[in-house]
């Protein structure tokens, strides 16, 4: 089943879809860039306040400052191209490992309130996909692991990658709430949240679903109430186009 959240397309939309695309792209954007700008803050903080958080030295946190402020610029420009190009440029040989230590270091201060623990349990192919894209993708899934954990138990997120026939093939798999069999297509629809309580938008795996379709991949859950979930998804070699 193909994606139904609207292209986000706002150049190239139809009239009578224009407000709406905005909206969602709008809201995409406030969803993916809170916890970044999060962190940025928290830093900020601990810099101003004199203060050393865990142990950590001044000066690295000055180092993640600059590195996380550098990594939010380059989100913005490429969420302003898609803005005004209702598209990304696909790069050959971005690298994913790379992507998901500068993805832990801007959820830094998330990971840490939950204190929860991000594993990457296989090494990181690099792969033909528009970095920002990639990075939404991932970005997303590992927050959803971290946020939908039991209560009283530290997520434990596990993210790994291996070769298909023709690509490659990730997967984010946690050990919390899960969620009923049957009920893991509707994850996949606009605003749908099954813990009604919970932090965000309830729109996040919509617009990851369209954009693991638009490299030319598929995406699909996996998950038993109560035991935990795991979300894989695929990306082929080489696609020439990113929406």
């Amino acid at each position: 089943m193909k994606s139904e959240c609207l292209p986000l397309d706002p150049v190239h939309a139809e009239t009578g879809d224009d407000s709406h695309r905005w909206k969602q792209f709008a809201l995409m954007v406030a969803h993916d860039l809170k916890e970044p700008i999060r962190n940025i803050g928290q830093c900020a903080r601990l810099l101003a306040e004199g203060e050393e958080e865990h142990g950590v030295h001044p000066d690295r946190l000055r180092h993640w400052l600059v590195e996380s402020a550098d990594r939010l610029e380059c989100m913005m420009d490429a969420l302003l191209e898609h803005a005004r190009h209702g598209r990304e440029s696909v790069r050959l040989g971005v690298d994913s490992g790379r992507m998901i230590d500068g993805i832990l270091q801007d959820y830094r201060s998330m990971i840490q309130r939950l204190e929860g623990d991000v594993l990457v349990v296989t090494d990181m192919p690099k792969v033909d996909c528009g970095p920002i894209g990639l990075r939404l993708v991932l970005q997303n899934l590992i927050e959803n692991a971290l946020k939908y954990h039991k209560v009283g138990e530290p997520p434990v997120v596990r993210v790994g990658a291996e070769r298909t026939g023709g690509g490659w093939l990730f997967e984010v798999t946690d050990e919390g709430i899960g969620m009923p069999e049957g009920k893991t297509i509707e994850a996949f629809d606009p605003f749908k949240r099954f813990e009604p309580g919970r932090e965000g938008l309830g729109m996040g795996l919509c617009h990851v679903r369209h954009i693991v379709e638009s490299h030319g991949g598929d995406i699909w859950i996996e998950s038993r109430l109560g035991e935990g979930t795991r979300v894989a998804f695929t990306l082929p070699d080489l696609t020439e186009t990113v929406s």
